[in-house]
């Protein structure tokens, strides 16, 4: 078997940091700490592929504004033509691939497989327990996943839990992050006894929670709004309709309450951007800030009292 893939002459592990740094954020560059947590490397690993990536003139580290101790970590040019060959050679052997798929097999059906396989990967590091029988279940019953009103326990760890493992790999949310999410939530909970605040949780057929969109009737002082918060759905039940059940939920109460819906969110999160839309969201301010720790295009959207759902709409 060779050391070197993807037509590269880099390790596995050095190519799967060169795309993690490729495609980062350019406003939140990764760390060496952040990689490691990805790459699912000791520190000291990482630290030893990094040098070897400087060396080869594909990396470049640069001083962090954020904690001087922490170096950022972005391409070189030698580096961006390499991530370009990368895709390059992957789109080629994808392709090749999917044209030599037998009778009656579908790229669906290989996607079906591949996160299957990942899920067992993802469950064997946390030492989770998924039984085949209730994964094929899954599979069967999309409507298995039922959206449940009111607090349960765990929800907050849970929903910090998803929060951390999107946003720390995609966009390198770290500690602040979280604090900004803990403390949110911490103060929310008290307050769900309160008619006008509200939590939804979206769970599977073994009772886990896959996702959650909270409702603060009191964040924004007004009587007539809502606020729509901590909307995340676990990457692993992707596509079956979560976020959308999630969020006409949340609407439903807040019409048959009167009020308006308000959330904010960034650019870049196109999945939700098009649920948004679809369920009668519209930008009404957007622009550089910084509300969870980090400079982004932050976007506000607002929903008026009475439109259309996701589902009217046709999502």
């Amino acid at each position: 078997m060779s050391s070197t893939i993807a037509g590269t002459e880099h390790s596995a592990s050095a190519v799967h940091a060169l795309i993690e740094i490729g495609f980062c954020s350019p406003t939140k560059p990764l760390t060496a700490s952040t990689l490691s947590s990805i790459l699912n490397l000791e520190k000291s690993s990482v630290s030893r592929l990094l040098k070897k990536l400087v060396l080869a003139d594909e990396v470049r580290e640069e001083q962090s504004r954020e904690d001087a101790r922490e170096k950022t970590l972005g391409l070189t040019p030698k580096g961006k033509e390499t991530l370009e060959g990368i895709e390059k050679f992957a789109k080629e052997q994808v392709g090749g691939a999917l044209e030599k798929l037998p009778s009656g097999a579908t790229p669906r059906m290989v996607l079906e497989g591949i996160n299957s396989y990942a899920s067992a990967w993802r469950a064997k590091r946390l030492g989770l327990e998924i039984s085949a029988s209730s994964e094929d279940k899954h599979k069967r019953m999309g409507g298995e996943i039922t959206v449940l009103k009111g607090y349960r326990p765990g929800v907050v760890a849970r929903c910090l839990d998803m929060h951390m493992r999107y946003y720390s790999q995609h966009h390198g949310f770290g500690a602040s992050f979280e604090i900004l999410l803990a403390t949110g939530m911490a103060d929310l909970v008290p307050r769900l006894c309160e008619p006008e605040n509200e939590v939804f949780t979206a769970v599977d057929g073994r009772g886990e929670i896959v996702g959650t969109l909270w409702v603060d009737g009191n964040d924004l002082g007004d009587a007539s709004k809502v606020h729509l918060r901590f909307f995340v759905v676990d990457e692993m039940v992707g596509r079956r309709g979560v976020g959308r059940m999630l969020v006409n939920a949340a609407i439903k109460f807040a019409d048959e309450s009167g009020k308006e819906c308000h959330l904010w969110t960034f650019r870049g999160l196109h999945s939700a951007r098009k649920l948004y839309d679809k369920a009668g969201f519209e930008i009404v301010d957007e622009g550089l800030k910084s509300p969870w720790g980090t400079e982004l295009w932050v976007q506000h959207f607002v929903r008026k009292l009475g439109g259309k759902t996701a589902e009217e709409n046709g999502y």
